[in-house]
């Protein structure tokens, strides 16, 4: 049984062999020859031998089926490797194409987050510049302000001022010189005093120079074309001319008393 085993383990062409030469054993001349002459035992190793023959035969048809499904099944999972196969280099070939699309997104994403962050700093710098220009509005306001007040005050001087002149104007032609005051003069004197007074008054409502209580200066910015900053912040109006009031020729008073 041992010697069996070990041409079993050969393969299906030592027991197809081994198949052959026994038969040729049992069907030749010499042999039948003896099988008459063999007693009972001899019909035992007979009997015995024909019993192996055929589980060989058993066996080797099992093992060819068996040959023929792991065949078979190499074939199958042969075509299913190539499958495999087939889909790992798709597979594969994706995964390269996702890899230059995905560093092309990492470079479209880094250039986005530079361009957000200069547009941030834009933003921040814009902030800082439009609550400088709300400051520096805010005391502009106030300058106008102030000098919108001193304009009126300067209005309000100037219209008393021509009433002045007006009622010294009628005086002096209500009132004549009297041929009689001639020696002491006493007309005169009370002229002058008169004069005296309403020198006073002018004196009291002649405009003073705008001093505003506001810096102007350090809030204003220079603009890039046009006209210069300084004439925005002096005390210039658009004809050039200075914010305070112009000098005053000789008053009428003056000019009566002088006669």
């Amino acid at each position: 049984m041992g010697r069996l085993e070990t041409l079993l383990a050969r393969g299906p062409k030592v027991v197809t062999l081994c198949g052959v030469l026994m038969a040729c054993l049992l069907f030749s001349p010499g042999v039948a020859q003896a099988q008459a002459r063999r007693s009972d035992g001899g019909d035992q190793a007979l009997k015995r031998a024909q019993y192996m023959l055929r589980s060989l035969t058993e066996e080797k048809a099992a093992l060819e089926a068996q040959l023929g499904r792991l065949q078979a099944e190499q074939v199958e999972k042969d075509k299913a490797l190539a499958s495999l196969q087939a889909q790992n280099d798709a597979l594969t070939a994706r995964l390269e194409q996702f890899g230059a699309v995905n560093q092309q997104m990492v470079q479209r994403i880094q250039a986005d987050a530079e361009r957000y962050r200069q547009l941030a700093e834009r933003f921040r710098q814009a902030v800082v510049m439009i609550k400088q220009a709300n400051r520096d509005n805010a005391f502009l306001v106030e300058a106008v302000k102030e000098r919108e007040a001193w304009i009126e005050g300067c209005v309000s001087r100037s219209r008393e001022l021509v009433s002045v002149n007006n009622e010294l104007l009628q005086r002096y032609l209500q009132e004549g010189f009297d041929n009689s005051d001639s020696i002491l003069g006493l007309k005169r004197v009370q002229i002058e005093n008169t004069a005296q007074d309403f020198r006073f008054r002018i004196e009291d409502l002649e405009g003073e120079a705008f001093q505003g209580q506001t810096d102007v200066q350090s809030h204003v910015r220079v603009p890039d074309q046009g006209v210069p900053a300084d004439s925005a912040a002096s005390g210039r109006d658009g004809n050039g001319t200075s914010g305070a009031v112009p000098a005053q020729g000789p008053s009428a008073t003056e000019t009566a008393t002088s006669k």
